[in-house]
Order: C-alpha cells, then sequence, then structure tokens
C-alpha cells in the first residue's frame, strides 16, 4: 500500500500565524484546540510542531492580533486565546494576499486557474 504524502512544512511556514488566526475566527480556543482544528482541517496531512504553535501564539499576542485569558475547567486551567479586531483585519489582508499569490504561482506554473 502507497504511504499518502504529507504537505511540506516549508511551504506552509510563510503562513503560520494567518492559518492560527483563522482557526480562532468562530470561537477562542486552547492551544491543543488550535492544534487540532488544524489537523483536522488539513485530513491530517498538517500536524503542527508543538514549538511552533507557542512561538507563533506568542508573536500573534506581541502584535496584538490575539488576546489571551486564563480559565478554570473540570480538565484543568487553561490558557484561551481570542482574536482581536486587528487580527481580523490581519486574516483578511493574508487571505486577499495569498490568493493574489496563489494567481500568479498559478499563472507560472502553467495551471489552470480555479474556477
Amino acid at each position: 500500500m502507497e504511504e499518502k504524502s504529507k504537505i511540506s512544512s516549508d511551504l506552509i511556514r510563510g503562513h503560520i500565524d494567518t492559518i492560527i488566526l483563522h482557526t480562532l475566527i468562530d470561537s477562542d480556543k486552547f492551544a491543543q484546540q488550535i492544534s487540532d482544528s488544524i489537523e483536522q482541517k488539513s485530513n491530517g496531512e498538517y500536524k503542527m510542531i508543538q514549538a511552533t504553535l507557542y512561538s507563533s501564539l506568542k508573536r500573534l499576542e506581541n502584535l496584538k492580533h490575539v488576546s489571551s485569558y486564563w480559565y478554570d475547567s473540570v480538565g484543568g486551567r487553561r490558557k484561551y486565546f481570542k482574536l482581536t479586531e486587528l487580527g481580523k483585519s490581519a486574516v483578511d489582508s493574508n487571505l486577499s494576499s495569498w490568493a493574489y499569490s496563489r494567481a500568479i504561482i498559478d499563472k507560472l506554473m502553467d495551471c489552470e486557474p480555479e474556477p
């Protein structure tokens, strides 16, 4: 049986912050929920390394794209991350830039544009 290939981390590296921010659009999440959401959305083809996730969350907090708060639950105390208005603007801007970049790359690689 042929092993399913996984996406290269190099292809995703420059988009990690936007991917994380996008997972927070619908609800606040703690780090493991963010990681699980990313893995689930990629159908298991991309698993975020914990160190990458935490360094990105710290960077996003410093940029004021996310805020954080502690919440005590039955499972223990967890640090939740919330998308800020500045973070929402960053997601919109980055998604627009991504679409433009993808269109240019498709042209350079002689790919048919998506409908």
